[in-house]
């Protein structure tokens, strides 16, 4: 059900990021690119690698915490994606409650990418309230136009 929710490239992208393929400073500096600096472009305090822009940096968490608090779960803390992944394809009993909380991790991790790219090579800004109804709204129309046209519990 998740993969008929969620689309291709959005499925792909975050197969790459479990795997550590997307590209980050540190991944590009690896396939020796020049790259005038590996820190975090948003909090400037890390090594940007795929690991912090999607699950470490503060700009992340706070997001990520925001959502977390909208679904009624408790603050959760993960090092990587494929601990976020699991915890959601575990969570709970209800299947149903499940494959929401995996969409709505599968578009938290698509907008905090697009987040970053827009900031890096757009210069444009989103600010946290921006990010997490982008993440809400993106989630209601894969799971209202995508899914089952069933929203609600």
């Amino acid at each position: 059900m998740v993969c008929k929710v969620i689309p291709i490239k959005v499925l792909c992208f975050v197969l790459r990021a479990v795997q550590g393929h997307i590209p980050s400073a540190t991944t590009l500096q690896s396939r020796d690119m020049n790259i005038d600096s590996t820190l975090c472009g948003t909090c400037i305090g890390e090594v940007e690698c795929v690991d912090h822009i999607l699950m470490r940096c503060s700009y992340t968490r706070i997001i990520m915490n925001k959502i977390f608090k909208w679904c009624g779960l408790n603050k959760q803390e993960f090092n990587d994606v494929g601990e976020l992944l699991h915890f959601a394809a575990l969570w709970g009993r209800c299947p149903k409650k499940r494959i929401k909380l995996l969409c709505i991790c599968y578009s938290l991790l698509w907008n905090l990418w697009k987040i970053r790219n827009g900031k890096l090579f757009r210069e444009v800004f989103t600010t946290i309230c921006r990010g997490t109804e982008n993440i809400k709204v993106l989630t209601y129309l894969w799971l209202k136009c995508r899914g089952n046209g069933r929203v609600g519990n």
